[in-house]
């Protein structure tokens, strides 16, 4: 069958012809003849026309870019890349201004934990709910509070409470986005 600049297939589907023009995939009509079928003076097939003949010639140089030449590109590519560009040089980090550390407020935090409640597990031995768990003298606590977080160990569990003895605070940065 003979193609010609008008044909529907070919107009359609040239992005395939070049493809198979450059792999050489002999599947298609365009990649046994691609200088008779790409032949001819339409804006369609004139830069294929090229790109064929040139690619069927056994070119296999670097490709340049221009009007008249196909640009054989990887398809995973990124979008914008070209295999030619440099990396750009290791420019300096822009300098970021610390502010100052705000001192931890503990007394904040202390009052922001949720005691639910003490419970008497044996005799003269207690448990407290803080924090939706359960946890006994020398336990470990912590909260996060106003960018930080704190952390305490259970001092003491009685009848009239819990005692705290205050152990870290540390600044807590945000989660990357």
């Amino acid at each position: 069958m003979q193609l010609t600049e008008y044909s529907p297939r070919l107009i359609r589907y040239t992005w395939m012809m070049t493809f198979c023009v450059s792999i050489g995939c002999g599947l298609c009509p365009a990649a046994e003849k691609p200088s008779e079928i790409l032949s001819g003076s339409g804006v369609h097939t004139g830069a294929l026309a090229a790109g064929a003949a040139r690619i069927s010639a056994g070119a296999t140089g670097s490709v340049e870019t221009s009007s008249t030449n196909l640009m054989v590109r990887d398809p995973f590519w990124p979008v914008g890349y070209s295999p030619g560009q440099e990396e750009p040089a290791n420019l300096p980090a822009p300098q970021v201004e610390k502010r100052p550390e705000a001192p931890p407020r503990w007394k904040e935090a202390t009052r922001s934990l949720r005691i639910k409640g003490v419970l008497r597990v044996s005799a003269g031995k207690y448990v407290a709910m803080i924090n939706d768990r359960i946890v006994g003298e020398g336990d470990l606590i912590e909260a996060f509070f106003s960018g930080r977080k704190y952390r305490w160990r259970i001092k003491s569990v009685s009848r009239e409470g819990v005692g705290f003895q205050p152990l870290e605070s540390e600044l807590v940065r945000p989660a990357a986005e």
